[in-house]
């Protein structure tokens, strides 16, 4: 199905870019001419990234394993063998979260405070992880640069994509030592493009919350508040970088 609003971002971006692009079919196949030849992607779903550099990303146990091993503030976490591990995961921390080792958009996320919540719970396919309070940040890497900054504002303990506020802060006012982990996390990981989440307490600590193989590009090119940024021209970059 064709996101119009979509289509019409890549194809403007294009032009603005000195570029002839079209799109070739009902599925969102779209060409973009460039130095004479064709790239393709699909207006919606392309990868700028590595088929591995991807798998890495989208297992959040996998990720978390290579964080720990590059040095990076990881948060405790568990992926259970058992439920007695899983148990005593949340004595030793109190408040824990439960969520897929392959998922996104923060569905089938729970918040766990007791051994009855976690025994409703399948951990065949998740990952535990202590619950820490503090403020979302999402930094944007492309290319080894970081090219731009959120704060997430939402209610409840649990981020809700749908109802979100995504606040962009000023080069100016960026935290330098988020910006060196997060170079360091997507280079750890082969991600050219991504956004890096991280958790910061009020005492100033960070911790990695997630990387994003395929961060979505809207609310970069138009947040809630503070300064835009053409994300579609990045990727488009990105996507034709690959071809070259």
């Amino acid at each position: 199905m064709i996101d119009k609003k979509r289509l019409e971002l890549v194809l403007s971006t294009a032009e603005g870019m000195g570029l002839k692009a079209k799109l070739l079919n009902d599925q969102g196949l779209v060409s973009i001419e460039t130095n004479g030849k064709e790239v393709y992607l699909f207006h919606k779903t392309s990868n700028p990234n590595t088929q591995m550099a991807t798998w890495l990303a989208d297992n959040k146990y996998v990720a978390r394993v290579i964080f720990e091993r590059q040095g990076l503030p990881n948060i405790p976490f568990c992926c259970p063998v058992s439920n007695l591990e899983a148990t005593d995961f949340l004595s030793e921390h109190g408040k824990i979260i439960c969520k897929p080792v392959k998922g996104g958009h923060s569905q089938n996320v729970h918040l766990v405070t007791s051994k009855d919540e976690l025994g409703k719970l399948d951990l065949s396919q998740c990952i535990l992880e202590k619950f820490i309070e503090g403020q979302e940040v999402r930094l944007l890497v492309v290319g080894g640069e970081v090219k731009a900054v959120h704060h997430k504002v939402y209610d409840g303990p649990i981020n809700n994509p749908d109802t979100v506020r995504r606040v962009s802060i000023e080069k100016n006012q960026w935290d330098e030592q988020l910006v060196g982990l997060a170079v360091k996390a997507a280079q750890a990981l082969g991600l050219k493009f991504t956004a890096v989440d991280f958790l910061v307490t009020t005492h100033n600590e960070a911790y990695m919350l997630e990387i994003n193989s395929a961060p979505g590009l809207d609310r970069f090119q138009r947040p809630d508040e503070g300064p835009s940024l053409n994300i579609m021209k990045l990727y488009l970059e990105q996507i034709i970088d690959n071809y070259s």
